[in-house]
């Protein structure tokens, strides 16, 4: 199964970004489930980054929103 997830909101730390980083970290160890994570900040990109990173998430990030990424997968 494919998951397409949107994490722009993990910059801000909110209760909706530490959600959202659970969420993704939770998704990332279901074995069967790709997931892509989107980003919808360009100056934001290295935090999304960081964060697949550092939770050795086996995701790809892109810096766009996710209806324009969407033909590129």
């Amino acid at each position: 199964m494919h998951v397409s997830f949107d994490i722009s909101s993990l910059p801000y730390g909110t209760g909706v970004s530490m959600y959202s980083a659970n969420l993704a970290r939770a998704l990332n160890n279901i074995s069967d489930i790709k997931l892509t994570l989107f980003g919808s900040s360009l100056r934001q990109a290295q935090v999304l980054n960081n964060f697949a990173d550092l939770n050795r998430l086996k995701a790809s990030v892109y810096p766009l929103p996710p209806r324009l990424a969407a033909p590129l997968l």
